[in-house]
C-alpha cells in the first residue's frame, strides 16, 4: 500500500458535481499546471495522460487552488514510443485528452504534454468563462491544441497569456 497526501479532488469530479468554479479559479489552476509542466520538462518527464481525471486540486482556506497532477503510469523519456503502433479503436484510455503523436504510435515529446493541456484549458475555460477569451488567450490555446507538435507554443508563452488574463479577470 502507497499512502500519500490529499491532494484534493480531481477537477473532472469537480465538474462532475457541478461545483462553481470562477474565471480566475480557473485561471490560476492552468497558470499551476503550465508551471508543474514546466517542473516535468526540467526532469525529462513526459506523462502523457494529462487529463481531467489526472489533476487534483485542493483549495487552502482562502479558496485559492493548489494544484497536483497525479498518475504517472504511462510517463515516459523524450523520444520513446508509449503504444508501439496506432493506439487501436476502445482502448481503455481518453483519446479525447491525448496528443495525435502519441495515438498515431509516434513517440512523444514535450509537446505532447502541452497538446493534453491546451485541451483541458479549452475546456474548462469554455465550461467556466461567460465572456469569450482574449485574442492572444484563444491564439495560444488553439495553436497548444496544432496537430503538428511544432507548431505548439512554448510554454512560457501560454503562461505568459494567462498571467495577463488573470491580472485583466481580478482587476489589476
Amino acid at each position: 500500500m502507497i499512502v500519500s497526501e490529499y491532494a484534493g479532488e480531481t477537477i473532472l469530479r469537480m465538474v462532475e458535481k457541478g461545483d462553481k468554479l470562477t474565471p480566475s479559479w480557473v485561471c490560476d489552476v492552468s497558470i499551476q499546471l503550465i508551471q508543474s509542466y514546466q517542473r516535468m520538462v526540467s526532469l525529462n518527464i513526459i506523462h502523457n495522460d494529462m487529463k481531467a481525471d489526472n489533476i487534483c486540486v485542493a483549495n487552502d482556506s482562502n479558496g485559492s487552488p493548489h494544484v497536483t497532477i497525479i498518475d504517472f503510469g504511462l510517463c515516459t523519456k523524450p523520444g520513446k514510443v508509449l503504444y508501439p503502433t496506432a493506439v487501436p479503436e476502445g482502448c481503455r484510455i481518453n483519446q479525447y485528452w491525448m496528443a495525435p503523436e502519441i495515438l498515431e504510435g509516434h513517440a512523444g515529446n514535450y509537446s505532447s504534454d502541452m497538446y493534453s493541456l491546451g485541451v483541458l484549458f479549452d475546456w474548462l475555460f469554455n465550461l467556466y468563462l461567460p465572456q469569450p477569451l482574449p485574442h492572444n488567450v484563444r491564439t495560444q490555446l488553439d495553436a497548444a491544441r496544432h496537430y503538428c507538435p511544432s507548431h505548439r507554443p512554448h510554454p512560457d508563452v501560454l503562461l505568459n497569456c494567462l498571467e495577463k488574463y488573470k491580472d485583466q479577470i481580478d482587476g489589476n
